[in-house]
């Protein structure tokens, strides 16, 4: 595994463990950022399937009056998939369904969690050679059942 001094997180970097322990969420990734006081953190990241260790330094922000590290975090993510049927006496169901891409950078989100939630279809257009389809929708907050 590859070792850094300098703050090296780039755009679709997975973040894995903050001083030697595992996070799974912005949340705790923020609490780590607090509790340091302004001491260097490291970071256990997955960069293109390669794992590396690198070191960051908290700023202290007078605007927020927090510890920052000048990096946006996403910890989740909304894709669509389209239910093909549900059997409710079998609690089985089939879909079709496609990566969840980050789309600033195209990569494929490793995604290990995920859940049904409901939506409304808004629009439909039909796709034709050359020129793809597009559905838009309303998804609703609440998650009907959570895979695990």
């Amino acid at each position: 595994m590859e070792t850094e001094n300098q703050a090296d997180v780039q755009m679709g970097d997975i973040i894995l463990e903050v001083n030697n322990t595992s996070i799974e969420s912005n949340r705790e990734l923020v609490e780590y950022v607090q509790k340091s006081e302004g001491k260097s953190i490291k970071l256990k990241i997955d960069r293109n399937g390669k794992k590396k260790n690198v070191t960051v330094d908290p700023k202290y922000s007078e605007k927020s009056k927090t510890f920052e590290l000048g990096i946006w975090v996403k910890d989740s993510s909304a894709g669509v998939g389209t239910i093909s049927f549900y059997d409710k006496k079998s609690n089985t169901f089939a879909s079709l369904g496609h990566g969840i891409t980050e789309t600033s950078n195209n990569i494929i989100l490793p995604i290990n969690t995920g859940g049904i939630v409901k939506t409304r279809v808004t629009n439909i257009k039909k796709g034709e050679s050359r020129n793809p389809g597009d559905i838009k929708g309303v998804l609703y907050t609440d998650v009907l059942r959570t895979n695990s």
